[in-house]
Formats: C-alpha cells, sequence, structure tokens
C-alpha cells in the first residue's frame, strides 16, 4: 500500500511538474498565437483564412487530447509498477531472489520519468503555423503539420518503452517460482 501511495505522490508531482511547464510556455504561445493572427488576417482567400485557422486549431487540440492521455497511460503505469513492487517485496521476505525483478523495476521507473518528461515537454511546446506569405501558405501548413507528427511519434515511441519496460518488470516477476502463493502476515 505505502509503494501506492508513494507511486501516486510521484505521479502528482509529475502532473503538477506537467501544469507549471504549460503555465510558463503560455506567454510564448500567446505571443506566437496574436502574431498567427495578426499574419492570418493579412491573407485575402477567405477559404485558405479559414482552412488555416481550423488547421491551427485541430492540430492544438490533437497535442492537448494526446498529452492528457499520455498523462493517463503513465499514471496508471506507475501504479501498476508499485504492485510489482509490493509482491516483489512480499517475494524477497519470503527468501526468494528478486534482483532480476529490481533491476526490471529500476528500468521501467526510468523509462517512465523518461517518457514523462518527454510528455511534459511536449506539452509546453506552442505549434503555431508559421504564415510567411500566400504562396507559401500550403507549404508552411505542411511542414508545421510534419513536424508535429514527428513530436507526436517521438512521444509515443518512449511512452511505448516505458509500457514495454513494466510489461518485462511484471515477466521478471512472474519467473519467480510460488509469487503468487506467497501470503505475508502484516501487522
Amino acid at each position: 500500500r505505502e509503494a501506492v501511495e508513494e507511486a501516486k505522490a510521484q505521479r502528482e508531482q509529475a502532473r503538477e511538474e506537467f501544469k507549471a511547464r504549460k503555465e510558463a510556455a503560455k506567454d510564448e504561445w500567446e505571443a506566437k498565437r496574436e502574431e498567427f493572427k495578426q499574419r492570418l488576417s493579412e491573407i485575402k482567400d477567405e477559404r485558405k483564412k479559414r482552412t488555416v485557422e481550423l488547421l491551427d486549431l485541430r492540430t492544438e487540440k490533437m497535442v492537448e487530447r494526446w498529452v492528457e492521455h499520455w498523462n493517463k497511460v503513465l499514471s496508471r503505469l506507475t501504479e501498476i509498477l508499485a504492485k510489482i513492487e509490493s509482491r516483489a517485496d512480499k517475494a524477497e521476505v519470503a527468501g526468494q531472489d528478486v534482483s532480476s525483478v529490481r533491476a526490471a523495476i529500476a528500468e521501467a521507473e526510468a523509462a517512465i520519468a523518461e517518457a514523462q518528461a518527454a510528455v511534459n515537454e511536449l506539452a509546453g511546446k506552442a505549434f503555431v503555423i508559421e504564415i510567411t506569405d500566400e504562396e507559401n501558405l500550403g507549404q508552411n501548413v505542411s511542414d508545421t503539420v510534419h513536424q508535429v507528427r514527428q513530436e507526436l511519434q517521438a512521444v509515443r515511441e518512449k511512452v511505448r518503452a516505458a509500457r514495454q519496460a513494466v510489461l518485462d518488470a511484471l515477466h521478471a516477476l512472474q519467473a519467480i517460482r510460488g509469487v503468487d502463493e506467497i501470503e505475508i502476515e502484516t501487522e
């Protein structure tokens, strides 16, 4: 229970760090947003203007949704890892060798921390379409969308690596004979 509570406290701290990072990036984002709106007003074609505005808004919302999703995933992975650690503690008290489980847990914690740092960094970035002129508008939109996809893919890979590391820790725990039957009296 203590490990689970500690994991929840760590997740709460990560959320606070995420919120602080987002607040710090808010000024930069607002400045870029103002420049974007000013540049957008220079475009004469109303259809292009609406399309670019919608794409910009869609990109922003997509990044927010993914960041929120990954924060939930990492939170759940931390809780699962705490449970694995608790079971490893019980196995250790029962005289089992849990060194491989401890190593896998350490790797999983590092992978989760790396993924959380990537999610926090992504949350702090402002993806605003750079508008140079009306002729290059399509290329500017394409470049921004491509950049967002690359960033999302990089974070996705780190979250997948964290998930795999937690799964490896679980497999290491399952490799211990009789770990599911171990009952330890608590006072």
